[in-house]
């Protein structure tokens, strides 16, 4: 489970499969009024606490959002919204999703193209232009780059991609738990479709 604490009151929480595995959950029961997300939940709040500092009062009201990443892991966003005086389970958790909420978010086209999806993560833009350098004449296929934070995406085809390749790209980069979905909705556009190829001719 990884901890992003953006400021006081919002933090990200990216949750594998193996956290969910740990509580015999999957992505889909993290639904209202679920006891067992909700026990997850008082513990991821209580790590979160220990790992970042992000202390959540007694009487405070969050709001959640839930993301579908690829494979089963979720990414959270969790908002303090003010003190209405309820205990932390009395919350509103995930109110917003319906049943449908997965269907809605992810169409059939979009859960076919994340299967051959990898997101790579680099700290600037140097490292990207040096990975291009040395991949793109052998990567034919589609390639984003998007930046998000203070880190720059790269969202290629991992089956246009060679196991050199790939050594590579992990030499200056690290492989993200994360979906272009999530990208395009939050993070800004670099280069899209040719990123690899026209930043290996700077």
């Amino acid at each position: 489970m990884k901890f992003n604490r953006l400021n006081d009151d919002k933090l990200q929480i990216l949750i594998s499969k193996d956290d969910l595995q740990e509580r015999d959950l999957k992505k889909w029961d993290i639904v209202p009024y679920n006891p067992v997300a909700q026990r997850m939940f008082q513990d991821i709040l209580e790590e979160a606490y220990q790992e970042c500092g992000f202390e959540v009062e007694q009487d405070t009201q969050l709001m959640i959002e839930a993301y579908p990443m690829t494979g089963e892991s979720m990414l959270l966003t969790v908002t303090k919204v003010g003190s209405v005086g309820k205990g932390l389970f009395d919350l509103d958790f995930l109110e917003h999703q319906d049943d449908n909420y997965i269907d809605d978010f992810l169409s059939d086209d979009d859960v076919k193209l994340e299967m051959d999806e990898i997101v790579y993560s680099f700290d600037d833009l140097e490292d990207v232009i040096a990975v291009a350098a040395r991949v793109a004449e052998q990567y034919k296929a589609i390639s984003s780059l998007y930046k998000c934070g203070s880190k720059y995406y790269l969202i290629a085809d991992s089956a246009a991609i060679l196991d050199e390749n790939m050594a590579i790209l992990s030499e200056y980069g690290e492989v993200e738990d994360i979906s272009a979905c999530y990208l395009v909705e939050h993070g800004q556009l670099v280069i899209e479709n040719e990123a690899l190829q026209r930043l290996a001719s700077l």
